[in-house]
This record gives C-alpha cells, structure tokens and sequence, in this order.
C-alpha cells in the first residue's frame, strides 16, 4: 500500500511528540541495568568517574550501547553543557527518537494504523521505550531490522536488515536467539548470499570488537566471555529461577495485555491458512524459538522477552484485524485496548517505584549546597536500589551494598548485603570504626529499625514513599519499602 508523503509526515511527527512526551511521564525506577550498565558506564567513560559493575570488570559487556551514550556526553562535555539534567535527559531523549522511528518502520511495514495504535498503546513497551535499557535498543532495532526484512524477493532490499542485526547481536549476544531462524530461513531461499552473510558478520565482529578493545584497553571478545559466564557456568541464576513456563503464563500476558487473550486465535489462523499468511507462520515460529530457548534459562526477567512483542502484534493484527471491523466493533476493541493498557501505563510510569528516583534527586539537591570535602555517602539499599554517579555528576566518595555473584563457585558465599543485612551494626561499627562517619545515609524502612544507634547523630531530610502519592489515599500493603535521606547533624 503506498502512503502519500505528508501522510507519512505527519505521522511520523505525532510519534515524536508521543515519544518525547513519555520521556516526563515515565518517572520511576524499572531495573538496575537502566543506569548502572549503560548510563553509568557512560559517565566513567566520559568524565572518569563512575562505577562499574562486576559484569565490566570480568568483560562480559560490550562496551558498543554504552559507547553511544558517551559520545552525547563528550559533546555536552565539549560544549560545557554538562548540566545534570541534561546528563540525564539526552540519552531519554536519544531513546524516544530511536523509538518514534522505530515506531514509524512498523508502521510502514504493517500498512496499519491500527496495527501502529496497538503497538504504541501498549503499556509494557510505553514504560519501557523511552527508557536506557538495552533491551529497549534492541527490540528498536528489532522492529526496524523486521521491516527491512526482505520478505518477498527485492535484490535492493536483500542485505540491510543484515547490518542491523550484526550490530545488534554483538551488541547483545542474546539478540542473535532472535535472528537466528530469520536469518537462516533467508540464507536457504538465497544460498548465493552466503559469503556476504560473512563479509557482513565480519565487518559487524570488527567494530564491535575495536569498541571493545579501546574502552577495555585489552584484547577481548565479550560475546565468548557473555556465554562463558551466564550459559556455561550458569552466573545469572544466582539472581532468581523461574519455572520453565513462566514466560507462558507470565511473560507473555503481561507484555501483551488484552492482546494475549486474541493470540491463540490468531496462532490457529496463522496456521491453517499458512499459504496466505507465511509471513505469520514465520513469525509465530520465530517467536516459539525464541521464547522456548529464553525458558530453558533458569533467570528470566519480562524484558527480556520485549523484542517480540512486536512480532507477535504483527501477527495479531495479520490474522484477525487486518479486515475492516464493524464501526462498533473497532470501538469497543479500541476502548478495551486503551483503559486496559493506560490504567497500569500510568500507574508503573509515574507511580510505582518513585522513591528510588526522588530519593537520589534529593540528595543532589542537598549536595549542592553542602562543602564537597564533607560529603560522603552511603546507601544501606539492597545493592542498585538507586541510579549512581550519572544522576548525581559529582565526583564524592559513594559506596553502597554489593552484591557480586559467586563467581568462584565458594561454599558458604556470602555477598556484602548479605553480610549488612545479617547483622547491621556489627557492619557499620567495622566499616566506621575510628573513621569518619558518613555525611548522608540513604535507607529504606524496614532498615531504619535495626540500625537506630547508628542514625542518632543523624536527621532525617527527606521521605520519597515508593508509591508515589497513592500512599495518602490508599492503605497500600508496601513492606516499608519508602526510602529515606538522613543528613549528619554536624552538617548544615
């Protein structure tokens, strides 16, 4: 179907504003990754200082999404615009530009706006979209590599998709799980592309590598050592198991919401009338493949799984509505669609899980008119409760609670929370023995009680509740998740 080009413009303007809009609604803390493997990488990249993870220590990490976010810090860093905010803010921005864009291929790719409405009201991919995380990269890429996609045989189109996923997948090695039946599908209809395949996944393999070389300042292959660790030795189960199906009844249902309920269907459909609808076969089995190699692994998270999300809306709207609905019909889809996804869109994006991220714009509010020579801070959190150094930009001593993995397979291995939370004031009688107390403390409830001899010579300046603002109106059963800023009295 062809569209006219201002139609296209405009649509393609309307998802930017959409995009940038959710940049302020989206206000809350999702996952660790968000900060502390992209964000905070950036910073010590670019500003030498900042914290890396255990995962950067050991190389399990391509530097190359970090690499990105970096380059925008080196030009505000150039230009002195080094502004807090803007530290902050401009990788948001990057991302929901990358996400209008993406945004817009599928809509080209499915020729439907209501196929794009779908899409762009789901409440997983809005809270996740605009967001620092590499899996919100990757399921951009995803859906712009997909609608290069040569579907239907066209020499022009044949290799683009290709560079995309090269990147993507040593970027995050776990993409290629994706791309691997696609790709395969594509070589065997076209066995003359083979040695491209490889000139491609070379050149790809070069970039990502010399990447990594320079920011490791060694010789390294991460993709080898991101299998060694979590696939061969099993690392990343040490941060939970789920059952083998819980992508089936937890996964899929929550990235997919009301949509769930049609996918069977639509699966049937895909199936029965699989001359007409390949494109939705292929699709359905890409996405079986996937989710089925991510269920053998023993920790799984929903994001993980948010690359086909858009595969399996594409097949959705393919099998059962791509024909033109009943006026009333569409109507009542549109509204169920929209107050099923906008109600927790709002609630996980401005309400849920707000204190991490009031908590650490306090602190920064405070520290900037506190003598840096006396700031010293500590976060008695569970470890990453917090984004770090690049929501701070301000080089003072931070430490909190790690929790590295039992990388040596120790008996008996007890992390640094562990050890804290075990006995917290033996902790802090050790680590502040004859030293200087901290200048601020960071808490959360259900700390504050075992740790009160230790906050007597502290006040207590700001509460950020975890839920925020529901708190007032509704008796939320929270366990005493608020966090809370104290300040040494000595200070002023």
């Amino acid at each position: 179907m062809y569209f006219p080009r201002f139609i296209r413009s405009k649509i393609f303007f309307l998802l930017v504003v959409w995009r940038i809009l959710s940049i302020f609604v989206v206000q809350t803390y999702h996952v660790p990754d968000e900060y502390w493997q992209s964000l905070e990488v950036a910073h010590k990249l670019t500003f030498g200082y900042g914290y890396l993870t255990w995962e950067w220590l050991i190389g399990i990490r391509s530097y190359f999404y970090p690499f990105i976010f970096s380059i925008l810090y080196s030009i505000l860093k150039f230009l002195n615009f080094d502004n807090v905010h803007l530290l902050i803010y401009l990788p948001r921005l990057f991302h929901a530009l990358l996400s209008a864009y993406a945004e817009y291929k599928f809509y080209i790719w499915t020729e439907s706006k209501f196929a794009l409405f779908n899409l762009c009201i789901n409440w997983f991919w809005y809270y996740c979209a605009s967001r620092t995380l590499i899996n919100s990269f990757e399921t951009c890429l995803t859906i712009i590599a997909l609608s290069e996609y040569p579907w239907k045989n066209n020499p022009k189109r044949n290799l683009k998709f290709l560079w995309i996923v090269g990147l993507l997948c040593f970027a995050r090695p776990t993409a290629a799980v994706v791309w691997i039946p696609l790709c395969i599908y594509y070589l065997f209809k076209e066995k003359f592309l083979f040695l491209r395949y490889l000139l491609i996944g070379t050149i790809c393999f070069a970039i990502s590598t010399t990447i990594d070389v320079i920011c490791y300042r060694k010789f390294i292959l991460t993709p080898w050592e991101f299998f060694k660790i979590n696939i061969l030795n099993n690392i990343s189960a040490q941060y939970g198991e789920w059952q083998m199906y819980w992508y089936f009844t937890s996964g899929l249902p929550v990235i997919l919401g009301l949509n769930y309920a049609l996918l069977p269907f639509a699966i049937f459909k895909a199936c029965k009338n699989y001359k007409s609808m390949f494109k939705s076969l292929i699709l359905v089995l890409t996405t079986f493949w996937t989710v089925g190699v991510y269920s053998l692994i023993p920790h799984k998270e929903f994001r993980f799984i948010l690359p086909v999300l858009p595969m399996l809306l594409y097949v959705i709207h393919e099998s059962l509505l791509h024909k033109k609905l009943a006026k009333s019909k569409r109507n009542i889809l549109i509204f169920l669609l929209t107050i099923s996804n906008v109600i927790p869109g709002i609630f996980f994006s401005y309400f849920y899980q707000h204190g991490a991220m009031s908590v650490i714009e306090n602190l920064r509010h405070d520290v900037q008119t506190t003598n840096s020579s006396n700031i010293n801070i500590i976060f008695l959190t569970n470890c990453h409760a917090t984004p770090y150094y690049s929501h701070l930009h301000l080089n003072v001593p931070m430490r909190f609670l790690t929790c590295e993995p039992n990388l040596d397979q120790r008996e008996n291995y007890y992390n640094e929370a562990d050890i804290f939370f075990a006995n917290p004031m033996k902790y802090l009688d050790k680590i502040y023995f004859k030293t200087r107390s901290p200048s601020h403390v960071i808490v959360r409830d259900y700390t504050v009680n075992m740790i009160e001899p230790f906050l007597r010579d502290y006040k207590i300046i700001a509460t950020c509740p975890d839920v925020y603002l529901l708190d007032k109106f509704i008796a939320l059963n929270r366990k005493h998740n608020d966090f809370h800023l104290y300040k040494h009295r000595l200070l002023k």
